[in-house]
């Protein structure tokens, strides 16, 4: 398989235009969307948007599929992209880099549910986790067509009966830059004088030299963070300790994280 990178696979397919939240959805069941694109593209990256509600990591396998010319839906396999540790939290994007050795070509398939003028392929996500874990992904309005296939029972998904139903999705042929992704604080909601600790997250592995993101709190006399702080090489987050004061009344304070002209922020309650 050759590697060439088509002139205009850059960013091939994008489809982030945040709707809805799927989720939390519980079943470890592989859930594919419709990827429309034409030709032959070289995938690098991609990049999706999803939710983990439990308080760990948890795993995803990220497959890659022809269209079966008979149904219209999923066909043969292209590619599985083994995904760890993705952080817990909300608006959670992850990028993936792939090794040259994980690389591949695409090549678009006519007929996507049947419908001819339409051509693609199909991208699937399937997560797992503990006992317990509960997570979901957020819907797009772009490109693909509505509803997903659950692989693993063969039925057609409409969740909520919602007409924008597509993966938060962009893929393209060439290395992503890591960029911000998310910051949280844990505890999220502490008692006056006491400290709590904030993780600031990318969506890729930070680039050599590490990436420096500044810090900042809107109401630093009550809650203070530090300037900044640099993610080192290859990690994909750092975290930080937020020290606060006493107060008389309850307070929500605001910590801002920005990196690379992307601006992430998530609230703090400080109680008396």
């Amino acid at each position: 398989m050759g590697f060439a990178v088509p002139a205009n696979a850059q960013m091939f397919y994008d489809n982030s235009a945040r709707q809805n939240f799927v989720g939390p959805y519980s079943s470890t069941d592989e859930i594919a969307d419709d990827t429309p694109f034409t030709g032959t593209q070289h995938v690098a990256s991609f990049t999706f948007e999803y939710s983990n509600t439990n308080s760990t990591p948890i795993n995803a396998t990220v497959r890659f599929y022809n269209v079966d010319s008979s149904t219209g839906r999923v066909g043969s396999l292209v590619a599985t992209i083994p995904v760890s540790n993705l952080p817990a939290g909300q608006f959670q994007l992850f990028t993936v880099n792939l090794d040259p050795s994980q690389q591949f070509d695409w090549t678009a398939m006519s007929g996507i549910y049947g419908v001819q003028s339409v051509s693609g392929g199909f991208f699937s996500l399937q997560f797992s986790g503990g006992a317990d874990f509960q997570q979901g992904w957020y819907e797009a309005a772009g490109a693909s067509l509505d509803g997903f296939v659950d692989v693993t029972t063969g039925q057609f998904l409409n969740f909520g009966q919602d007409i924008n139903a597509s993966f938060y999705l962009q893929i393209s042929g060439a290395p992503t830059a890591s960029t911000l992704s998310s910051i949280s604080v844990h505890p999220q909601l502490v008692k006056g004088g006491q400290s709590t600790t904030a993780t600031v997250s990318l969506t890729a592995p930070a680039p050599a030299g590490g990436l420096l993101v500044k810090l900042m709190s809107n109401k630093p006399t009550i809650a203070r963070s530090p300037a900044s702080v640099t993610i080192p090489a290859g990690a994909t987050s750092a975290t930080v300790t937020v020290n606060t004061r006493a107060v008389s009344t309850a307070t929500n304070v605001i910590i801002s994280a920005a990196a690379n002209g992307a601006l992430k922020t998530v609230t703090l309650g400080v109680k008396p």
